[in-house]
């Protein structure tokens, strides 16, 4: 086997460093030569959670054991291809790789201990050029799963990734493609982790689940306009972390933290102008939403709902003209704290 799927750490070491973040992330402004400390010590306090954020690993996956089940498929230059890999077992590994000319249409389905709980599941999947292709994989094992899907140089394309088990990860990216859509459900266990990077495209839309899941990590990167990204962590999902972080124009971003969900943190970053953001924790003591919108023009939107909550801090930062609206509502609870700057 040829698999070569990269770790989530190098990706998000770099996406999230502290100098990148300098601006969005620090509560403490200077502007027009005033400090603005607003909330400083709450946001300290979260210091634990933040770090949370990076805590992508590596799993360390191999070619896998000698003898056990390994497939390898390769569609080039075809168009209206289809590829069924199912297995189970104790250890799986699957790539296909399909390639066409424009306007080619291709579908990848990977099964993997559907009906059996296996200890090791990864699944790698690359269709290059081409439109409305199609990637599906699904996961189940005892051990971890991996999977990786890249979509390249083509619009209108899905990948859906469902895995049910613990450290599990995955890896969507597509790039160069509009109307794109990427969905990853990840159910029970600990230790999740989802990327999902939509480079270089318009009206694209990532959609991350993780249920009954403690320690998953969700994050979320697009470059373009009118995108939107759906993180939803509930369910005894304490230490959860999202990160969003949008460029462009009108994009959209929802977050929803809640239901035995303590110790949660949410950040949201929009460059540029006409920006809508939505969070949602409640049920979720202890926990953070930051939102950073950029952009000369302004327009933006940010709303935050914390309900029955302990300790918890909501932070809005907006830059830009003219006007914006921020909405704070927490209700229930003790101890919160509510933060807005505008400028």
């Amino acid at each position: 086997m040829k698999l070569q799927l990269t770790t989530l750490a190098a990706a998000v070491a770099l996406a999230v460093s502290a100098s990148s973040w300098a601006d969005a992330r620090d509560p403490v402004y200077e502007v027009n030569g005033n400090t603005i400390n607003n909330g400083k010590g709450a946001f300290d306090a979260q210091e634990l959670i933040r770090e949370g954020m990076d805590n992508f690993t590596s799993l360390g996956i191999d070619n896998g054991t000698p003898g056990e089940r390994e497939t390898d498929h390769d569609q080039i230059n075809q168009t209206g291809s289809t590829i069924n890999s199912a297995q189970a077992g104790t250890e799986q590994y699957s790539e296909i790789l399909q390639g066409g000319s424009s306007g080619a249409s291709n579908e990848a389905y990977v099964d993997q201990g559907k009906n059996s709980g296996s200890e090791e599941n990864v699944s790698l999947i690359q269709q290059i050029n081409g439109s409305t292709n199609k990637a599906t994989v699904f996961q189940k094992g005892e051990g971890f799963n991996e999977s990786r899907i890249v979509q390249s140089n083509g619009s209108i394309n899905t990948a859906t990734v469902n895995q049910y088990g613990k450290n599990d990860q995955s890896d969507i990216l597509q790039t160069n493609g509009s109307n794109n859509n990427a969905i990853v459900d990840q159910y029970a266990g600990f230790k999740n982790q989802s990327y999902i990077e939509q480079r270089n495209g318009d009206s694209n839309t990532a959609t991350v689940e993780q249920r009954n899941s403690d320690w998953s990590d969700s994050y979320i990167k697009q470059d373009g306009s009118d995108n939107i990204a759906d993180v939803s962590q509930r369910n005894n999902s304490d230490y959860s972390d999202s990160i969003i972080r949008q460029t462009g124009e009108g994009n959209e971003a929802y977050v929803d933290q809640q239901n035995n969900s303590e110790k949660t943190w949410s950040f949201i970053e929009q460059r540029d102008n006409d920006h809508y953001a939505q969070v949602t924790q409640n049920d979720a003591d202890l926990s953070a939403s930051y939102i950073y919108q950029g952009g000369n023009l302004g327009g933006h939107t940010a709303y935050v709902t914390q309900k029955d909550e302990y300790g918890s801090v909501s932070m809005v930062r907006q830059n830009g003209n003219p006007g914006a609206i921020v909405n704070h509502n927490q209700t229930g609870g003790s101890g919160n704290v509510a933060s807005s700057y505008q400028w």
